[in-house]
């Protein structure tokens, strides 16, 4: 959006944003920061929970605070073309508004699986498995949100957090040393909190109320939630995966499969990581993952595993474990006990080029069908071949034997044989960061270029000149 605004276009904001304690009611927010015009939604009546799953799905199709206020900005700055780029704690309901009544040219990041999946990354809580359910998935639905993590969310906490944000950018606060520690520490206390106070996961039903009633109605909007998004995804102009993977995945379950193509996404803090020469001489191999340890979606227990299978085997001298970013409880509780294993914590993504210039292989252990996989381009761009398992995204820059390995199989054995080959290899890591290096050419110009190409074919369909929100 900043460069947007630089361009000269004339953009708009709608999101639903902070949650205020001891105030219920929803209101509108309008606020500007560097020219950019914010209209955000404070108290939502939709809690977006993530992956710990959708408990109230009638609200996530239709919520009449939502669709007041998206109205009312419609109104208010006649959009010539709307880019949706996440639907988290709003309802899906604003399609039928951009389309049905407004007839707008729109697009949609498909940045997740939040539409078919109320838990967000199809990913099977109760089997542990990726799910492929295409029927009848409301009771199965019901099933893997009672399965699923119960993770510690404040509102308040989520605000403090955006409000540190605002007041970073306001006062252009983002080099100053003083005010870094000082965000690092509200991090770490709330890091504190959310790993020690967990919360109890809220009750679906009304005191008193007939709970075979209630269920049923829970597995009813849980289906109905699906069958209407699904509807809602096919009225939009073009759907833009961010990997082949997700183009596949959404392909399965939509009619209109020419209206998705896939654009790979950027980050511009990756301009800022300048690759590394790998030396000769690595004496003992680093590996690093980056949030990596998060959850066990995220593949959390799978490297956990590895590192004390390796360590079982007489390699604890051979190799380190580093743990950049969150790390879920129970895995830090185990690893605390293993030698080689080094918890960092949470880190600025404009760090990460210091950060990673001692580490030598980085680790995507995710078992979903993760979208893109933004750490693997990081690591990438820092020069570090990457051994990831062979789902989602990574896949469209990731290529085996060449910057890195696929676990194909996505196994223990096979993760554990591709880290013993660098780590007996070593060789093998300094080829792969020179294929690494000569083949890089990637940089945010070029996205914010295609994504600019995309908003023009959008336009040209309807045949319109435009101005973003």
């Amino acid at each position: 959006m900043n460069e947007q605004l630089k361009s000269g276009h004339q953009v708009f904001y709608f999101c639903a944003g902070r949650k205020l304690p001891m105030i219920k009611k929803s209101f509108l927010y309008s606020w500007k920061t560097k020219n950019l015009q914010i209209y955000e939604i404070i108290n939502s009546p939709i809690s977006h929970r993530g992956d710990s799953g959708t408990l109230h799905p009638g609200l996530t199709i239709k919520e009449g605070f939502s669709e007041k206020f998206f109205k009312k900005v419609i109104s208010k700055t006649r959009p010539d073309i709307i880019h949706i780029h996440e639907l988290a704690g709003l309802p899906s309901s604003i399609i039928d508004i951009i389309k049905d009544q407004n007839d707008i040219p729109c697009l949609m990041t498909l940045a997740d699986y939040f539409l078919l999946c109320p838990c967000l990354k199809l990913f099977d809580h109760f089997t542990k498995k990726n799910c492929t359910i295409q029927g009848q998935i409301g009771f199965v639905c019901s099933k893997c949100i009672l399965a699923g993590p119960d993770y510690f969310r404040s509102d308040v906490f989520e605000s403090a957090s955006l409000l540190l944000t605002d007041i970073e950018t306001r006062f252009d606060l983002s080099n100053n040393a003083v005010w870094l520690n000082f965000r690092s520490l509200c991090f770490k206390i709330y890091a504190y909190l959310r790993d020690r106070q967990p919360t109890k996961k809220q009750q679906t039903r009304l005191p008193g109320s007939d709970k075979r009633q209630e269920d049923k109605k829970f597995i009813e909007n849980l289906q109905q939630r699906r069958t209407i998004n699904i509807e809602r995804l096919s009225k939009i102009t073009r759907l833009v995966a961010r990997s082949q993977r997700v183009k596949q995945i959404y392909e399965t379950y939509l009619d209109v499969t020419e209206k998705v193509f896939v654009l790979n996404p950027y980050l511009k803090h990756i301009d800022k990581i300048i690759p590394k020469h790998m030396g000769t001489l690595i004496h003992k191999v680093k590996f690093v993952t980056l949030n990596g340890f998060i959850s066990r979606q995220k593949g959390g227990k799978l490297l956990m595993d590895a590192v004390v299978t390796l360590n079982k085997q007489g390699y604890t001298d051979l190799f380190e474990m580093h743990s950049l970013g969150q790390i879920r409880q129970k895995y830090k509780d185990r690893l605390t006990l293993e030698s080689n294993f080094f918890d960092h914590g949470h880190y600025d993504a404009e760090t990460l080029n210091s950060l990673l210039e001692p580490m030598h292989v980085g680790i995507v252990p995710s078992v979903w069908e993760e979208v893109f996989g933004y750490v693997g381009l990081e690591l990438l761009a820092k020069g570090l071949p990457v051994i990831a398992n062979n789902k989602g995204g990574i896949t469209d820059y990731l290529i085996h034997n060449v910057n890195g390995y696929l676990n194909v199989t996505c196994s223990l054995q096979e993760l554990i044989h591709w880290m013993k080959n660098y780590i007996n290899n070593r060789h093998e890591i300094v080829q792969h960061n020179k294929n690494i290096l000569v083949s890089s050419n990637l940089n945010y110009a070029n996205h914010y270029s295609q994504i600019m190409n995309i908003y023009s074919m959008v336009i040209k369909d309807s045949r319109k000149p435009y101005d973003i929100i």
